[in-house]
């Protein structure tokens, strides 16, 4: 009989002042490591995120690995290139376009389309890593970059959402949100801006947000 993977526990911040006091602290110890682009292409993706495409008929690892290697120099370029928040957003959104479109393309089987949530938490780690390079790892652009949003990232946020974002409705995350409760680019902004507008006044980059989420439990 096959042991079942432990439910790992992942807790809600209480109050957007303990998120942020926890951030401040995690942010004291941190710093960036350093890749080269070979590493990066050569290790893209490891286990976990890619055991949440077991559905599918193919290894995702590689057309995900293959479209990385594909993309990757012009994504350098725009990584550097990005003089706003508001720029590189757009940027990322053709990306999340450009992997939906590549692996649709791949796919012979209409139910195995890849939708938004994954597609983007796929641009953003591929950005993350490509920041880590000796050649942008101190550009300003680590103000810009997104967050790759799954569970992690998504159930700390769970009671202090609605308080950082201006909407006039009320988001309800699943106690076990995952990278496809995130279902459309305006879903995608939303959630991404409320983690700008928790980083933001202490002065701390967003990607620090999800370095403490997910790398330090890792």
């Amino acid at each position: 009989m096959k042991n079942k993977r432990r439910q790992e526990v992942i807790n809600p911040f209480e109050s957007i002042e303990s998120a942020q006091n926890k951030l401040l602290d995690f942010q004291s110890r941190f710093n960036f490591d350093s890749r080269s682009k070979e590493e990066i292409l050569n290790n893209f993706l490891r286990g976990n995120i890619l055991r949440a495409f077991s559905i599918y008929d193919i290894k995702p690892a590689t057309i995900f690995r293959n479209w990385a290697r594909l993309t990757y120099d012009d994504f350098e370029k725009e990584i550097i290139a990005a003089e706003s928040y508001e720029m590189y957003s757009k940027y990322i959104d053709l990306k999340v376009n450009d992997l939906l479109n590549y692996w649709n393309s791949q796919m012979n089987n209409d139910s195995q389309k890849l939708i938004y949530g994954p597609a983007s938490k796929i641009v953003n780690l591929l950005a993350k890593d490509i920041h880590k390079t000796f050649k942008i790892k101190n550009n300003q652009t680590s103000q810009f970059l997104h967050i790759p949003l799954d569970q992690y990232t998504l159930v700390p946020l769970k009671e202090i959402v609605n308080q950082l974002v201006n909407l006039n409705y009320k988001i309800n995350f699943p106690t076990n949100a995952t990278m496809s409760y995130i279902n459309a680019k305006d879903h995608y902004h939303i959630i991404q801006n409320a983690i700008k507008n928790l980083t933001n006044p202490l002065g701390i980059s967003p990607i620090i947000y999800e370095y403490m989420c997910w790398d330090d439990r890792h």
